[in-house]
């Protein structure tokens, strides 16, 4: 049996992101989808256009969502939900990385000579 196709492109449907930890695994992926599907939903955008960064890919996700087959709609919403896990997990760790700094004591200096 023949493996499922996104766009013209054979790879599974169904992928585990897990195994892409990094943002940049998850935008190399992308921008493959964005590049595959250009013919098919995606012709209006020029043609060397690639997203850059996570903000431009979840914008052409969204394009695919919009204008692609349903193939090509669960994958971009894989990779939407992945990008937001992503982001999420990093301000997680700001936050976290903020709230374990230990706040600075000042030295009380009794100036008064009573």
């Amino acid at each position: 049996m023949d493996q499922p196709t996104v766009c013209g492109v054979s790879e599974p449907v169904e992928g585990n992101l897990a195994a892409d930890e990094t943002e940049r695994g998850v935008l190399e992926r992308v921008r493959r989808l964005v590049e595959s599907c250009r013919d098919q939903c995606l012709w209006f955008l020029s043609p060397g256009y690639l997203p850059s960064d996570r903000e431009k890919a979840i914008r052409h996700l969204r394009y695919i969502d919009r204008y692609g087959d349903r193939r090509t709609y669960i994958r971009a919403r894989e990779f939407q939900r992945e990008l937001r896990r992503l982001i999420a997990t990093r301000r997680r760790r700001v936050v976290v990385s903020k709230d374990l700094r230990l706040p600075q004591r000042r030295a009380v200096v009794n100036w008064s000579t009573s």
